[in-house]
């Protein structure tokens, strides 16, 4: 959205995607000096980028390409980086909360504290540790000097008061030190969390701008949508914004134009508001599968069950729908069910305990091409990024031993096969990029939703593995799911597929759970070409229905990037912390238990009780 609004105003732009922290920084590097003004979309907001990108010392590069630059930040994840917000006038952090800095302004007070002492010579000075005894144990009444008597005072006894003063001085300002440590301390270890809608914060600006249109409002749209599976506190308190925006646009283009709003041409582009369901690709696929693949309805139902397969059949029944027409893909699904469908389950869902399946819904419609739902071009996307066109996947690859072309791996050193696995993922960010334009090829966009489908299908596959064997260990403050072998293993390299089965095994948890303590989760793959494991820390997460009732209910920060940092620098393991997200590492095969086992033994906690 954000490269939409420069090129509306014919300012010259390099579209840069990065994969991590060292990419980044190597990108950043070979910026061309001309480029005065970088912007980081998504990433930048954790990191203190003055302190980061400059070259290290021992390349042959100008600092001046760091400090002669201008930033702009434009990312959701919190907590914001001091140093970026407070520490450098080079440097404009963006976000669409008017109080998100006012709520800072005790923090900021500290920050500044900090450092102005921090460069104080006196708290780096060592004193005579005797003679700092002597000082400490001395009471302010013993060395007070009476004004009438000062000249009868002894010289050396002048002397020792001084520096006693002197001292009591010095150990205030390192105590007063400390203190704004801790503050800091407790302000970067609250645990990250997205706090907002990017796609929300770029769509006002576009606003401002005077260039919202149906595009920029799709794309806000997509961005909130996408936001359901991590924060749906934030997906639900913005929707009644959406609709409001939608009319607005609506109402122009009907003024604009002549034509009826419900005459539809090949060029129409139009968003309704409609009622749409938790169900996974309901308008590509058929009822029924929608239901199976669907996280919130393989939790409410456990139809990884026998008996919740059975009970599906029973509502399907009672729906007055019958298996072979819930078999059919929605295209071909009976006109009168479609259009009956909403007043059906509205009627039957509460029945089963599924009344939190009915939402409000977004639907793109493009011409005469078929219509899409931002859940379904949200789930598209996503899939585009965990797989490269050129390799693809297909039910057969699924169940052979590996995806085409990993086999060639096994031949290539470890350093390379990683950057190679970066370009892969820099080829799936334009795939997804070139899905994004309005009069963008479908083709690409519909491959996206046929693997969107297989992926799910085989997560679910590989999740009631898990649950039916018993796989998911309970640690004392988390649960633990590892994956170590197994035809898909190579799936979960990616950290967006490995997110996917953990958020995917925490709502089937958290749904059918009787423990009011909500419990976060560790979950690792094996990456049997590099002998690492993947591992991701997923923060507890609320049933839906607690988010339907109250979508203002406190978000619950992510507490596993402080405690990886803090197992890592206990057990010394060895780990590659590139991803953007803290709560996502790589860590050696032979450190993972030991680091599993001081992670379960640590006060690490990011449980949540049910209110």
């Amino acid at each position: 959205m954000f490269s939409l609004l420069l090129k509306k105003d014919l300012v010259q732009l390099q579209i840069i995607p990065v994969t991590g922290y060292s990419d980044l920084k190597e990108k950043f590097l070979k910026l061309d000096e001309s480029a005065k003004i970088v912007v980081f979309v998504g990433c930048g907001a954790m990191l203190n980028l003055i302190q980061y990108l400059p070259p290290d010392a021992d390349e042959e590069r100008d600092v001046s390409m760091v400090t002669n630059r201008t930033f702009y930040i434009f990312d959701s994840h919190r907590p914001w980086d001091l140093n970026n917000l407070f520490g450098n006038d080079n440097i404009y952090c963006i976000d669409d909360n008017e109080d998100a800095f006012t709520e800072l302004l005790d923090i900021k007070t500290v920050f500044y504290k900090y450092i102005e002492m921090e460069d104080d010579p006196e708290l780096d000075s060592e004193n005579d540790d005797s003679d700092a005894d002597l000082y400490d144990n001395m009471d302010e009444e013993d060395y007070a000097v009476d004004e009438e008597e000062e000249g009868e005072v002894n010289p050396l006894k002048r002397s020792i008061t001084e520096k006693a003063i002197q001292r009591k001085q010095v150990k205030r300002k390192r105590t007063q030190f400390v203190d704004l440590q801790i503050k800091l301390d407790k302000y970067y270890q609250q645990g990250t969390s997205i706090k907002s809608c990017l796609s929300r914060t770029l769509y006002l600006l576009s606003k401002k701008m005077g260039y919202a249109n149906t595009q920029t409002l799709w794309l806000y749209i997509t961005g909130v949508t996408s936001l359901e599976r991590i924060s749906p506190q934030i997906t639900y308190n913005l929707k009644n914004e959406l609709e409001r925006e939608i009319k607005i646009l609506t109402n122009i283009k009907n003024i604009s134009k002549t034509k009826s709003k419900d005459q539809k041409t090949a060029d129409t582009f139009n968003i309704d508001v409609e009622t749409d369901y938790h169900l996974f690709l309901l308008r590509q696929t058929s009822l029924l599968d929608s239901f199976l693949l669907s996280n919130y309805c393989n939790a409410k139902m456990q139809l990884w069950h026998e008996t919740g397969r059975k009970k599906l059949n029973s509502m399907f029944a009672r729906m007055g729908i019958s298996l072979i027409e819930s078999k059919k893909n929605w295209l071909y699904l009976s006109s009168t069910i479609k259009e009956k469908l909403t007043i059906i389950m509205e009627k039957n869902l509460p029945y089963f305990g599924l009344q939190d399946l009915i939402k409000t819904g977004f639907i793109k419609r493009n011409g005469f091409k078929n219509e899409c739902s931002a859940n379904d071009f949200v789930e598209a996307i996503i899939a585009l990024l965990e797989i490269n066109l050129k390799t693809g996947i297909s039910e057969n690859l699924l169940k052979s031993l590996s995806i085409e072309g990993e086999l060639e791996e096994d031949q290539i050193p470890v350093d390379h096969m990683l950057t190679e696995r970066s370009k892969k993922w820099v080829e799936n960010f334009w795939q997804c990029w070139d899905c994004l334009d309005e009069n963008s090829n479908q083709s690409i966009l519909k491959k996206g939703m046929v693997f969107a489908h297989l992926l799910q299908r085989q997560i679910v596959n590989r999740g009631t593995e898990f649950i039916e064997s018993r796989s998911i260990k309970h640690m004392k403050n988390f649960r633990l799911c590892v994956l170590k072998d197994g035809n898909d293993l190579q799936l979960y390299k990616h950290p967006l597929t490995l997110l996917k089965l953990g958020d995917w095994l925490l709502e089937c948890c958290c749904e059918s759970s009787d423990d009011k303590t909500l419990l976060p989760m560790v979950i690792a793959a094996l990456d049997t070409k590099t002998n690492t494991y993947l591992c991701a820390g997923i923060a507890p997460k609320y049933p839906l229905g607690m988010v339907v009732s109250n979508p203002n209910r406190e978000l619950i920060p992510n507490k596993f990037g402080v405690a990886f940092r803090q197992v890592v620098a206990d057990t010394n393991a060895g780990v590659r912390m590139e991803s953007f997200d803290s709560t996502i590492i790589e860590i050696q095969k032979e450190d993972f238990l030991p680091f599993l086992e001081t992670l379960s033994l640590s006060d690490f906690s990011n449980d949540k009780g049910i209110k």
